[in-house]
């Protein structure tokens, strides 16, 4: 909302784009849990956080514009 991007694009109504990222959380633990010890702790580490900005970039560019 604070983002020079979000100008004229985000109203509040948008403030629920949060509740998407946060299920990727928990798929990326299940993930891991999933890989046990056939990754390193520091290239899933990496991996897990480039996947989760992504998540948040599309989230917010593909979010359409929600009316209050």
């Amino acid at each position: 909302m604070a983002s020079p991007l979000a100008t004229g694009r985000k109203s509040l109504a948008n403030l629920g784009e949060p509740i998407n990222i946060s299920f990727a959380i928990p798929a990326l633990a299940l993930l891991a849990l999933i890989l046990g010890s056939r990754a390193s702790v520091v290239t899933f580490g990496v991996v897990a956080s480039i996947i989760l900005c992504i998540v948040a970039a599309a989230t917010f560019f593909f979010t359409p514009f929600l009316p209050e």
